[in-house]
């Protein structure tokens, strides 16, 4: 029964992965399919590139690297359209595209890396359109993810975006506050160029302030993040802010020499469409100089016209018509001003229909999200309830299996128990019979060993006395030598039977008996002479005989019997060995020397 619950949950997520799995293929598709319609009508070999590139992904599988590679055509389509000035059609993409991303989006950071991005073109496209309000909440947006995923490099460009936008709005402590948390994390990266990015947005925002001194030091720390031969043109672009904030200072001179530098350069490369702004520069600086100024603003009018600037001619225009109008040439300051009306009323008309065109795409879009939010939201809900039944079923099954579980295990246990209840009373059966027998042979050892101890406690004694009765015999030995000193060297007969005694009485002495002794003795005792002498090495062979006797318990009386002493004799040798012993006599010499 577990085991067809076990079965039937699996092939509940194995269902539930294959339809998330689905849903991912979805997603995919919807994704590339999208992203060619878009690419395709916007006719340039870039966007048929990506057109191509969304036809070979669709060939393929969405694995991990497809969906980033996916993202990355959405990606990259944004930025072409935001380079061709396409900003609705950005706003309408990623409208469609975000909610796709945000369910298939890999948990890797390049994936977020991407998103990130495509958010940023998201926050730039509302505000190249003049919503400031809305880019503002998709860039926090894309920091708040961009910070919590440690993406660094990203980080700094939505902070760039960000403080240009509060720049925008004159908040201009605040954007010099993130524009300095950029340049922090761009040194810690040594990113050059976000960091050139970082640091002319400061020599901007200063001069903005009339702060001109800060200007030129943000300006000259940003020409230090470039490289002279590679960014040759941008130093020059440079070099012209810088004529910029010395014009605004006042110092003409400085301003007229960096200028003339870059005239020369940009002159020298032909680039036409940063001249404008230079010659147009130039008759600031001679704006004194009725003939140099005129000159230098009709060669700004001639470059605008070539660069096909409509809205700069309109400031060109009205420049010119104001300075006939100072010097009385009506007619060419009438001239002028008819040409910068009619280009002006034609910039108005066209920001007026632009505006209209902008409400009704924002409106439009608007739409088109939000009905595929609801999509979205509706597809969520399925899988959320399908999940819930799943989840349902799911703790229904386990909580049956793991009930009839328990009861299952409640029997087997109780089987068992009972089964085990049987062989313990066989065994305690059994045990009790061993025990009665092992009681009874306990009984006999012990008698035994009393027997046994007794028979080796004689064995002791008989040793004891025979080491006396060979010590006797010694001393026996030593008066008969002596007396054979003393006799009469001629009384031969007596000297040979007093020879013939101590031969006998030689032969009766065993030298063995002392090593008998000491075996017999350590056979019931063991180790105790070793021990008893190593503590008190001072101790004679008599005394630690002594200590022997008191050891196994024999008394003053049969001590004395033994060694054919006289009683007080050993009560005084007991004496001796306590003080030998260092015992005070409140102590019992027995337990003492029991102890070994």
């Amino acid at each position: 029964m577990i085991r067809k619950s076990i079965t039937f949950i699996l092939l509940l997520s194995l269902s539930t992965l294959s339809a998330y799995s689905n849903t991912t293929t979805d997603n995919y598709r919807k994704l590339l399919n999208k992203s060619k319609i878009v690419a395709a009508n916007h006719e340039s070999a870039l966007n048929q590139a990506y057109v191509q590139k969304a036809d070979s992904l669709l060939q393929l599988n969405p694995s991990k690297q497809n969906l980033i590679a996916a993202e990355q055509v959405v990606f990259d389509i944004c930025f072409s359209l935001h380079q061709q000035d396409n900003h609705h059609d950005v706003i309408s993409y990623i409208s469609y595209c975000q909610p796709i991303l945000k369910e298939i989006i890999p948990d890797e950071k390049e994936a977020y890396s991407i998103y990130i991005n495509i958010l940023d073109q998201y926050g730039v496209a509302y505000q190249n359109i003049g919503l400031a309000s809305q880019g503002m909440n998709i860039f926090f947006k894309a920091l708040a993810l961009a910070e919590y995923k440690n993406l660094k490099s990203e980080t700094t460009v939505l902070y760039n975006n960000i403080a240009a936008t509060y720049a925008e709005q004159h908040q201009y402590a605040k954007a010099d506050s993130i524009y300095t948390k950029a340049i922090r994390i761009n040194e810690e990266l040594k990113d050059k160029e976000k960091l050139f990015v970082n640091y002319n947005n400061l020599s901007v925002l200063a001069s903005k302030q009339n702060d001109h001194n800060k200007a030129l030091e943000y300006a000259f720390l940003a020409i230090h993040q470039l490289k002279a031969r590679k960014d040759s043109s941008m130093i020059m672009l440079m070099l012209r802010n810088i004529s910029g904030i010395y014009l605004h200072k006042g110092e003409r001179k400085l301003a007229l020499q960096y200028l003339q530098e870059v005239k020369s350069y940009q002159e020298k490369h032909n680039e036409h469409r940063y001249l404008m702004n230079t010659y147009n520069m130039m008759a600031e600086i001679y704006v004194q100089q009725e003939d140099s100024f005129l000159y230098y603003l009709k060669k700004t009018l001639k470059v605008a016209h070539q660069n096909n600037s409509i809205t700069d001619n309109t400031g060109i225009l009205f420049r010119l018509s104001s300075f006939y109008e100072k010097k009385k040439d009506y007619a060419q300051a009438n001239f002028y001003l008819k040409q910068y009306a009619n280009i002006r009323d034609s910039i108005l008309a066209s920001d007026k229909q632009t505006q209209v065109d902008n409400l009704l795409n924002m409106y439009l879009e608007e739409q088109q999200q939000h009905t595929k939010i609801e999509q979205i939201q509706q597809e969520q809900t399925k899988t959320i309830r399908l999940m819930r039944i799943i989840s349902v079923i799911s703790v229904m099954i386990i909580l049956f299996g793991f009930i009839y579980g328990i009861l299952k295990l409640r029997k087997e246990r109780k089987n068992y128990f009972n089964k085990v209840r049987r062989h313990l009373r066989k065994r305690q059966d059994m045990l009790s019979g061993q025990r009665d027998r092992i009681m009874s042979l306990i009984d006999e050892i012990e008698k035994k060993n009393e027997l046994l101890n007794l028979n080796e406690k004689k064995r002791t004694v008989l040793s004891l006395q025979a080491i006396r009765s060979q010590e006797f015999i010694m001393v026996l030995i030593e008066e008969l030598k002596q007396l054979l000193l003393e006799l009469n060297p001629r009384d031969n007969n007596t000297k040979k039977h007093i020879r013939d005694i101590i031969s006998r009485l030689n032969q009766m002495s065993n030298d063995s008996t002392q090593k008998e002794f000491i075996d017999s003795f350590e056979n019931i005792y063991q180790k105790f002479y070793d021990t008893l002498s190593a503590k008190y090495p001072n101790l004679t062979i008599r005394e630690l005989r002594l200590c022997a006797l008191i050891h196994i318990g024999l008394s003053n009386k049969e001590i004395a019997d033994i060694t054919f002493r006289e009683i007080r004799s050993v009560e005084a040798a007991r004496n001796r060995l306590r003080k030998k012993l260092a015992l005070s006599q409140n102590e019992d010499l027995s337990k003492f020397l029991m102890q070994f």
